[in-house]
């Protein structure tokens, strides 16, 4: 900031004033690409990353939304989001802001700040829920591409009135946010791209879609999902859905385990040195990466291959150990646990 910030963040008991602890939609891939968090997040970009346990408290002004230039792992002990053993957070532009009011919650205490230009929220990573039985009826038989074909699809734009009943395009990485309605179907002239990061069926990395078309819906609600927010709209007379493109392939790779599925058979890579965030020592929390996971269980090869998950009930606290070369972290209270068939033998 223009001017200097003496002062620092005080740690205390107290628990007044911050917003309360919320989740955001991530996808899988996202949980399990995260790094680590900038000191600052900046406030300029929407960022999926991981707060180290025992991390250093830094400077915070504000109590949400947050100057651009405070620090990103204190600002979500300050919120609830994590705790002292850290995890997976989203951080979300919010712009300008006239006031920046301090408070103390969680063990930490911010200071007051005036006007500032960039600032951002943050809410804990959670894997959304997978689609809906209605949603997965309507796509079970949709047409499957080759890796040439989704790579040389068209890039997307908007929903042609002569398009077909299915179209495959592609999205590009890193695609601008444009406006959209609806929550899904979403309208027919609703930015594409833009909707399928709402609709969780690319990332950032883009990547091929099918675009499905829908009759006109009387009305169009919109919602915040996978860090976009969509608008409320009335009749339109035509309307879309939009999904990850795939080919055909035997399993699929694991990421974490999607939201409504109780148990999952997915391939890992062989043994790179690559680890991602797992909370817990058998069970783990269902957010975990799933392959790094499976080795810290013993239930994957050096040279990878398939793993079977289960999904368990949720513990009150899941304790960090380190075991077959993956270190794990400790987490607290979670809804539902992931275990290996060989945990069960």
């Amino acid at each position: 900031m223009l001017n200097p910030k003496s002062l620092v963040v005080a740690l205390c008991i107290m628990a007044l004033g911050a917003p309360a602890a919320l989740a955001q939609s991530v996808t899988g891939d996202e949980i399990a690409n995260a790094g680590a968090c900038p000191v600052s997040a900046d406030g300029t970009q929407r960022l999926v990353c991981a707060c180290a346990a025992g991390g250093a408290a830094g400077s915070v002004w504000g109590s949400g939304p947050y100057t651009g230039d405070s620090n990103t792992c204190t600002a979500a002990r300050h919120a609830g989001v994590i705790d002292v053993q850290g995890g997976v957070i989203v951080v979300t532009p919010a712009g300008r802001n006239a006031d920046y009011p301090s408070s103390s919650a969680n063990g930490v205490t911010t200071q007051g700040w005036g006007s500032w230009d960039r600032s951002f929220n943050v809410a804990r990573a959670q894997v959304a829920a997978a689609a809906t039985p209605e949603t997965t009826a309507a796509t079970d038989a949709l047409p499957t591409f080759s890796q040439v074909e989704m790579a040389n699809a068209p890039v997307c734009t908007s929903l042609a009135t002569d398009a077909p009943d299915v179209g495959l395009c592609r999205c590009p990485a890193m695609p601008a946010v444009k406006s959209v309605w609806g929550s899904g179907p979403y309208t027919g002239d609703s930015d594409i791209c833009t909707a399928a990061l709402h609709a969780g069926a690319v990332d950032q990395a883009g990547g091929a879609v099918l675009v499905i078309k829908r009759d006109g819906q009387v009305a169009y609600e919109g919602g915040s999902a996978n860090g976009v927010t969509t608008r409320n709209w009335g009749s339109y007379g035509r309307s879309f859905d939009v999904v990850m493109a795939s080919s055909p392939a035997t399993l699929a790779a694991c990421s974490v385990l999607p939201g409504d599925a109780d148990t999952l058979a997915c391939t890992c890579p062989a043994d790179d040195g690559t680890r991602r965030p797992v909370y817990g020592s058998g069970p783990y929390t269902a957010d975990s990466d799933i392959c790094s996971a499976a080795r810290h269980a013993g239930a994957l090869a050096r040279e990878g291959g398939t793993v079977n998950v289960i999904r368990i009930g949720g513990l009150e606290s899941y304790r960090a150990t380190s075991t077959n070369t993956v270190e794990t972290r400790a987490w607290g209270s979670y809804s539902s646990s992931i275990i290996f068939d060989r945990n069960q033998e």
